[in-house]
Order: structure tokens, then sequence, then C-alpha cells
């Protein structure tokens, strides 16, 4: 992971934030793939299952209206009644030419095909039959007309709604089967995206702990060793990692100042003990501490050889020496100028 902490932290943050987005849009996708399966389940229940059977009904109900109407054709008396039924019958025939034809052009499994060949096979023949026995009624042939209807058409008309109720029965067992597919699918759909969610939770929550580990963690050290070194305390141990980012190159600044604070309180304590030989010198020029200790060192230093020639004058009688306390300010010139009045008394 080194090559991940050697990210700045911007980049850290936005990585993660596009990873978890990539995560939300990963869940998005498996819904937005359900729901389209769904949609084409619905589509299919619709257009090709539902919409076929009531077009199947509807030829059904044609058909069985167009039988009742050649019955009327026999039971009316006069001309122009059986002429109207005829009519029916054949207005009602064309329905369902039309309504088989409507669900012929979908799209039809191997079974449905069979089943419709079938259907037109015995609906041809029994138009056929049924029209040359409406012609014979029309012509007086009623006994042989009506022998036709209630023997081989009666047969054929059978095997033909026989067949139109066998393709409901189909399309009806091929839309329940479509509806239990959709149920497995929606099941599916559900557990693939409850378990897509947990890890995406379970990612995120892994990231937001692994970034906090990172970048939080280290930060709360250093700031840990900031307020001990507010309070005086250099004995101090700074994470110092060997990451590139900002926290890395926090903890080595940070590391640096420890220690030249060490360094400048060692230097500090050598000249509370009386040593001057210590050398200071300032890291820049903004070093401001750096500078007064080396300032207050070669202030001690002037001090300490103009009190050694003093004495040395006393020591051999040359009682007129006196310090030169103009050299000195504060402390130390008070200190230089009361030698020189004690030497004056």
């Amino acid at each position: 992971m080194k090559w991940f902490n050697d990210l700045s932290i911007a980049t850290k943050l936005i990585g993660s934030y596009v990873f978890v987005a990539l995560i939300a849009a990963l869940v998005g996708y498996f819904g937005y793939q359900g729901i389209s399966v769904l949609a084409d389940n619905q589509d299919e229940l619709y257009q090709q299952r539902l919409l076929p059977i009531a077009d199947l009904g509807a030829a059904n109900a044609a058909l069985l209206t167009a039988r009742g109407d050649v019955r009327n054709v026999f039971m009316s008396r006069t001309p122009e009644a059986r002429t109207k039924y005829i009519g029916i019958v054949r207005a009602e025939s064309k329905k369902v030419d039309d309504l088989v034809a409507k669900y012929a052009s979908g799209h039809l499994t191997p079974e449905e095909t069979g089943i419709l060949e079938s259907f037109h096979a015995h609906w041809k023949t029994y138009s056929g039959v049924r029209d040359r026995a409406l012609e014979m009624a029309m012509n007086g042939e009623e006994v042989k007309a009506l022998a036709m209807i209630d023997g081989p058409a009666r047969e054929e008309l059978t095997a033909s709604r026989k067949a139109l109720t066998t393709l409901v029965e189909v399309n009806t067992r091929m839309a329940d089967e479509v509806d239990k597919a959709t149920d497995v699918q929606v099941r599916s759909s559900e557990t693939l995206l409850l378990i897509v969610i947990i890890l995406a939770m379970a990612i995120a929550l892994g990231l937001g702990v692994f970034l906090a580990r990172v970048i939080g963690l280290p930060i709360k050290r250093t700031a840990e060793a900031a307020a001990k070194l507010a309070t005086g305390d250099v004995d101090l141990q700074i994470p110092n990692g060997t990451s590139k980012d900002e926290i890395g190159m926090l903890g080595k600044a940070f590391t640096t100042l420890v220690a030249n604070t060490k360094e400048q309180a060692a230097a500090a304590h050598q000249i509370s003990e009386g040593n001057l030989s210590v050398e200071i010198t300032p890291r820049s020029r903004e070093d401001v501490l750096g500078t007064a200790l080396r300032q207050a060192v070669v202030a001690l230093r002037g001090l300490v050889t103009e009190a050694g020639m003093l004495s040395k004058a006393a020591v051999d009688g040359k009682l007129a020496t006196r310090g030169n306390a103009e050299k000195f300010q504060g402390g130390y010139r008070e200190i230089v100028q009361g030698v020189n009045d004690t030497l004056d008394a």
C-alpha cells in the first residue's frame, strides 16, 4: 500500500469518494438490471400471452355466434330473414379469420404453430361444408342442408373450437410459467441486490476505517506530540512514516522541529551551567530562538572577559581601570557599571 500512502490527502479523499460512487453505481446497475428483466417479463406476459388469449376468446365467441346464426337460418321462414342471418354468419366468420390471423402474426411456439395448423384445416373444411349447406337451404334443400350441418360440419366445428380452446390453455399455461419465472427473478434480484448493498456498505465502512487509520491516526499522534511540546516537554517520539503525502511531510517537519528544540534546550542548559564554549548556529535568518541564544552567549562571553579584565587589574593594583559598560545592554551593563561604581567607592 506504499503507493496509496504516497498519494496526497486530496487524492486519497477524492479517490475514495469516486470509489464509493462507483459502488453506488454498481448497486444502481444491479437494481436497474432487475427492473429491466421484470419489465421485459411483464411485456411478454401482456403482449404475447394476455392479448393473444383475449383474441382467441373473441374468436371463439364469434365462432359460437356464427354457429347460432346458422341455426337461425334454418329456423327462419322468409328469404329475407335467412339472407340476414347468412350475412351475420359471414361477418362473424370474418371476425374469426381476422382474430386468428392477428394471433398467428405473433411469436408462436412450435406447439402453437401445430395447433393453429389443425385449426385452419378443420375451420376451412367446416366453412366449406357450412357454406354449401346454407346455399342448399336457400334453394329449398333444407333437409339435406341440415343433415350436413349436423353431420360432418358439426365434427369440423367441434374440432375447430377444440383447437381454439387448446390454444387458450397453452397461452394460459405459458403466461403462468412467465409469471412464476418473474417471481423467481424478483426473488433472485432482491437477493442479489441485498448482497450487493451489504457488500457495498461493508466496503464503504472498511474504506472509512482505513482512511481514519491512514490519515486520522498519524494526525492525532502528531497533535498529541504538539500538545506535549507546547508544555515544554521535548522528550518526544514523533511518528515519522515513510509516506510522501502531507502527513509524511508534516511528520518529518515536526521531527526536525523537535530535534532543533532538543538541541537548543541542551545548549541553553549548558549556558545555564556556565559553559560558554557552546557554539550555536541559527538555522536560518528567521531562527529567532537560535539567534537570541547566540547573542546571549556572545554577551555572556563579553561579560566574562570584561569581569576577568577588571579582576586582573585589581589584583595588579591598577585600581583606576574601569570596565566599558557601554559595550553591554540591560542587566549586563548594570553588572559592569556596578563593578565600576564599587571601584570608584
